[in-house]
């Protein structure tokens, strides 16, 4: 997938988007390489927290942590109160 001007787009690039007269930046991911050059992009302001690198986990070490993450498309329910008088 590339860019207006050729450049290839990859995960993680910092661009603009312009678009109607207006322009947004941010983080380019989900790229979509089998269909019409689709993207989302996260965007960035002023006011996006600053993090310490070392406080964070690699989405793929937490998955390859957990047995099996659970499908949040799936409705848990309501959570049930305890009446249980002590």
């Amino acid at each position: 997938m590339q860019y207006k001007n050729g450049r290839e787009a990859k995960q993680g690039d910092q661009v603009v988007y312009v678009a109607g007269g207006h322009s947004t930046t941010g983080i380019l991911h989900s790229i979509d390489v089998s269909g019409p050059g689709a993207a989302r992009l996260a965007e960035s302001s002023p006011t996006d927290h600053y993090v310490h690198v070392k406080d964070c986990l690699h989405i793929d070490d937490i998955e390859a942590c957990s047995p099996s993450i659970p499908d949040s498309s799936v409705p848990i329910g309501p959570v049930e109160p305890n009446n249980k008088n002590s």
